[in-house]
């Protein structure tokens, strides 16, 4: 209305100019004015005053119930609003559903709130609006939707007023019948009868459908919805909010509502922590400005930073609890100070504080009928080490398959569910950080541990992990014992092993000293019932195998574990093993009394692999067929295994069926990945147990490694680079369980002979690397002639020890030479002979190691490489400029140094590539010695010279003690300020003493670089006494360095000649440097 003039009671004149005026007062009156002429239609108002009385007026988002209601912060929750807006104003959708759903509190009112008052303002756009509320009479009856929708599409679109009038007069008792009748006549209808073309298609917003009574109702409510949009080609679009409730979910994955629904949910992909931390720190800023007194000394901003991060955090993405949260701390006539310091640490005697966030929790709990099973199931849900799948709870409480499920069926808001991916507009993501059952908001669980504030829903956590311990042993004891009537059918999910396996024993260790001595005498009272029953099963293993590995997990207390948040039943360990992987941890303790159970549940296992062996000959096949699949120690795909093993894998996968009680299956999903059990693996190898079931070990690895090199360069196979990763890491790993030891007696038969014997004929250098080098196959070649070399290496030392073995030395020293010749080359270029390593391996190696910088610093960048042109190390050698020299690309051979050495300092072993030791020495001791200083011009180094620096920094001192004196070793010594790679390793002063005890051996050392590391030498020595063997303070190494740099430039002496042709300049320095000397001494 414009304008009005004169306004009287009812009955007398009304003037009005322009606009559109309706009388909703008894009848209702239309009036269309134009100008001064009145067109008045009283007869169109009957049905929609009928209409209008019957509905549920407190439903629509403006009604003075909802007042005021939750509306979104202007500037959160931007993103999702957006998304629905550009769906709404979408003037040819594919799809006339939008389903917003989240948990509970996740502010999916707020947003609807907020869209509905926007979708009003524009012109066409809004149908209607219903907002469903638990408990609120007319708001909680899905009998008032349709009516309600209806006469609003009255009032806000004209073209549709008439026709629902018109239908209301024709039977007044429309909205008493069933909702398909009222979406059928009041609204189906209405639109088929309008003659003019709708510009835009309205939105209808539906809130809360979960909060509608009855769960039939609300299935009914999207059955209507889909008939009227899909069938009758109803113009109108719906927008619906709900939780994830199981029955809503599963209304909206049948093939009809789905073909036209789009999914929205509002998951962490929306940012709403971002969210709430904008919505609680202006929140937080309103309280602050309206209690100037009380925060007239509190500094701004207020709360702080750490703070607002806890209470984000403990909102879990509920928007809920951070209104709570400021409704709590600015209410009136409260100090927020105090009030923020209750909010952060609780007490009983505020149970009010969060009373709408409990209201709601309790809410949801008391939809399902039986709070017992409710609070059981979710006091294991609490008590788990790590979340778990449903399987897991039922098995713990004794429960039938699915059972979980449906307690929990009413809680998908307040809980995630593992199949239960997220979702935007159908879009599947990661279901997340695990695979188990977990609480969605941390304020749940605080809700269900305080008792003040859960009441009858308490759970105590300490109850149920004494449950989860004694169940856990009963579950294991009963299937070893098998008893009879026992359903061998329904086993456990192995999932449930796994948990057993790696978190019974923390459960055990802090449970009470009565329970562990129940668990004691239980475990050593079925260990008796099971020799009297001897029960011959495949399901006795997995058990067997899950009470060997927790048991070898309790025989340590207080040990560290580890990451352990993995599924199923795939990690068995041995007590070697558990041993072996935390040997620096001091606070293990070996229990006794749990060492007498294990051995005797070993002997079971024993026992039953006896048994089993005595009945089949399934193993023997698959070990014969797969020869070192019983030593391959890690997890890998069917497809992957059989490509190393060299077998069919079809054979394999069938084989490997028939012999399960010996094998693990990754989360029990054969194509995730397999492996030969650690506990089945143990006995085989162990002559004493297995008998005549015996398998030498050794001969397994060596014929695993066999493989790897005849995968490797004898095959043409393009899978090498993709099972490179299991190839490195598994040869390395047989490699080195195959060492010979210095005390073992090798004969004529021993496997190690013809192993080396195929080594000595490989050609490693493949000539295909020259004609189409691929830099991923060859840096999977050069990882196995690296891991090779590092073997060789190592036996050597190994075996070199005990000066034994001559023979096997001398083949080990053929195999490298091979190796060597193959891999190394000399750099003609600029005259000189370089030893290099050859161009495409050069290449392969810097690849490999840009890769792995890059993924360490997370760039992302993968590198490009092509095969380069090599500039050859230009050495200063005044007495043979053409003498052979080496080029600082060696740098890269860093964990070969050793092994390096020899060969290339023999002239007999190397050949071609010899250098002489003093050249050797000097070179690389020149090389590393520029990487302790640092590159010039203080650039930032890249991956490859990082790589060179750390093999400077770790072997500078070999070459060093050994090289002859040098012009560039003394000015790099005279210069080196940087203490990064020259005191890496042990006591700084070793490092020191060691360039002092080079320069005393020399003819003529340097006198100020000799002085300038005794007085270092001195002071560090004193800070290594004062603090038994710690690192250096860094403000004395400081000013050790400044010290330094202030004295005089050094004296050269390149070579003994020059020195002795400089003596007078030496007399000339050497009494200021003694003077200066004697003086620093008397002063310290």
């Amino acid at each position: 209305m414009d304008e009005a003039s004169n306004s009287q009671d009812n009955g007398r004149p009304l003037n009005i100019f322009g606009g559109n005026f309706t009388d909703v007062k008894g009848d209702v009156h239309h009036y269309h004015i134009r100008g001064n002429f009145v067109k008045h239609e009283p007869e169109l108002g009957r049905g929609i005053d009928k209409l209008s009385q019957v509905v549920s007026l407190s439903a629509i988002h403006d009604s003075s119930e909802r007042y005021p209601p939750p509306r979104c912060h202007p500037e959160t929750r931007t993103l999702v609003r957006s998304v629905i807006i550009c769906w709404i104003e979408d003037p040819n959708p594919t799809s006339f559903v939008l389903w917003l759903y989240g948990p509970a509190g996740a502010g999916k009112s707020a947003i609807l709130q907020s869209l509905a008052e926007e979708c009003y303002s524009l012109e066409g756009c809004f149908g209607g609006s219903f907002f469903f509320s638990r408990g609120k009479p007319g708001r909680n009856q899905g009998h008032f939707l349709f009516s309600t929708i209806a006469y609003q599409l009255a009032m806000n679109l004209p073209y549709l007023r008439t026709h629902i009038d018109s239908a209301m007069q024709a039977d007044p008792s429309l909205y008493t019948k069933s909702m398909m009748v009222q979406m059928r006549f009041l609204i189906i209808d209405s639109f088929r009868k309008i003659s003019e073309t709708i510009e835009h298609i309205p939105t209808v917003i539906v809130d809360g459908l979960d909060e509608c009574d009855g769960h039939e109702t609300q299935r009914v409510i999207l059955e209507i919805i889909y008939e009227a949009v899909a069938i009758h080609k109803l113009p109108l679009r719906f927008l619906i909010a709900s939780r994830p409730e199981a029955h809503i979910r599963e209304a909206f994955d049948r093939p009809t509502l789905r073909s036209i629904t789009k999914r929205l949910v509002l998951d962490e992909s929306f940012g709403p922590n971002l969210d709430i931390e904008k919505y609680l720190r202006d929140g937080f800023d309103t309280i602050y400005e309206q209690n100037p007194t009380l925060m007239e000394q509190v500094v701004q901003p207020w709360p702080g930073p750490g703070v607002l991060d806890l209470l984000v955090q403990k909102a879990s993405g509920q928007f809920i609890y951070a209104s709570t949260v400021l409704k709590f701390v600015g209410a009136e006539f409260y100090n927020p100070i105090s009030q923020l310091d209750i909010v952060l640490e609780p007490s009983p005697s505020n149970k009010t504080l969060f009373s709408d966030l409990d209201h709601l929790y309790s809410q949801i709990l008391s939809t399902y009928p039986i709070p017992e099973r409710l609070i059981s199931v979710l006091g294991i849900l609490l008590a788990l080490q790590y979340p778990q799948p449903p399987g897991v709870i039922e098995d713990l409480l004794g429960m039938k398959a699915g059972e979980v499920g449906l307690v929990l069926r009413g809680l998908h808001s307040l809980i995630k569910f593992s199949h239960i991916p997220g979702e935007y507009f159908n879009r599947s993501t990661d279901i997340g950080e695990d695979n188990g059952i977990r609480l969605l908001h941390a304020s749940f669980e605080d809700y269900l541990v305080d008792r003040s504030r859960s009441g009858h829903f308490f759970i105590d956590r300490s109850l149920f992990r004494t449950q989860i311990t004694r169940a856990g042993f009963q579950l294991m004891t009963k299937w070893i014992s098998q008893p009879s009537g026992l359903d061998t059918t329904r086993c456990p999910f192995p999932e449930t092993w796994g948990y057993l396996k790696w978190h019974l024993s923390p459960h055990f260790w802090e449970s009470s000293e009565e329970l562990r001595d129940e668990v004691f005498q239980l475990l050593l009272a079925h260990a008796e019932y099971f020799w009297a029953n001897r029960p011959n099963s495949d399901t006795v293993f997995e058990p067997l195998h899950c009470a060997m590995t927790a048991l070898a997990h309790m025989m340590f207390t207080k040990r560290k574990t580890g990451w352990q948040g993995i599924l199923g039943n795939a990690h068995d360990r041995t007590v070697k093993q558990i041993e072996d992987e935390f040997p620096e941890d001091h606070y293990k303790k070996f229990d006794e009394r749990m060492a007498i159970v294990f051995y005797k549940y070993r002997d079971i296992l024993d026992a039953s692999y006896h048994l089993w062996l005595s009945e089949s000959r399934a193993l023997e096949e698959l070990i014969q067929f797969a020869p070192g699949f019983l030593v391959m120690r890690q997890f890998m795909t069917i497809r992957d295994a059989a490509t190393l093993l060299d077998v069919n894998e079809t054979l394999f996968l069938d084989l490997l069926e028939r012999v399960r009680p010996f094998v693990n299956f990754l989360l029990s999903n054969v194509s995730a990945g397999v492996r030969f059990n650690v506990h089945a693996r143990d006995f085989l190898c162990d002559k004493t147990r297995s008998m005549g079931h015996y398998h030498n070990p050794r001969f397994h690895h060596f014929s695993i490694c066999l493989k790897d090199y005849k995968l490797t360069f004898e095959s043409d196979s393009e899978t090498l680079p993709e099972v490179s990763g299991y190839l490195t890491q598994r040869l390395a790993e047989h490699l080195r369980a195959s060492d010979v030891e210095p005390s073992e007696n090798i004969l004529p038969d021993h496997p190690i002979w013809p192993f080396l014997d195929y080594l000595c004929q490989i050609v490693y250098y493949l000539p295909a690397f020259d004609s189409d080098p691929s830099l991923e196959k060859i840096r999977a070649v050069w990882f196995v002639i690296s891991t090779t070399l590092q073997w060789v290496q190592g036996q050597q030392e190994l075996i070199g020890l005990s000066n034994v073995h001559h023979k096997l030395q001398y083949k080990l020293c053929a195999l490298a030479d091979r190796i060597y010749n193959q891999i190394l080359c000399l750099d003609g270029s600029n005259g000189k002979a370089i030893v290099t390593i050859c161009p495409p391996i050069l290449a392969a190696i810097e690849y490999g190691i840009c890769i792995n910088h890059a993924r360490s610093s997370r760039s992302g960048l993968e590198p490009v490489f092509q095969i380069p042109v090599l500039e050859p190390y230009e050495f200063d050698d005044p007495c043979n400029a053409r003498a052979t020299g080496v080029s600082h690309n060696l740098l890269l051979l860093e964990s070969l140094n050793l092994s390096l050495t020899e060969y290339l300092t023999n002239r007999t072993r190397s050949n071609n590539l010899y250098v002489d030791a003093d050249t050797y020495h000097t070179q690389m001791a020149e090389l590393c010695l520029d990487r302790c200083v640092g590159p010039e011009g203080d650039r930032e180094k890249d991956a490859v010279e990082i790589k060179k620096g750390l093999y400077a920094g770790e072997h500078w001192k070999f070459h060093l003690v050994r090289a002859r004196p040098s012009q560039r070793i003394f000015a790099r010594l005279g210069v080196l300020s940087s203490w990064s790679f020259i005191g890496v390793s042990h006591r700084h002063s070793d490092s020191f003493r060691a360039i002092i005890t080079w320069l005393e051996g020399l003819p003529a050392p340097p006198l100020k670089v000799y002085l300038r590391y005794q007085k270092i030498l001195l002071t560090i020595e004193e800070q290594e006494g004062r603090e038994a063997g710690d690192a250096i303070d860094p403000s004395m190494q400081a000013s050790l360095l400044a010290e330094a740099q202030q004295l005089p430039p050094p004296i050269v002496t390149p070579d003994r000649a020059s020195s002795q042709s400089s003596v007078t300049n030496i007399l000339g320095y050497l009494q200021d440097y003694v003077a200066v000397f004697i003086g620093w001494l008397l002063n310290s």
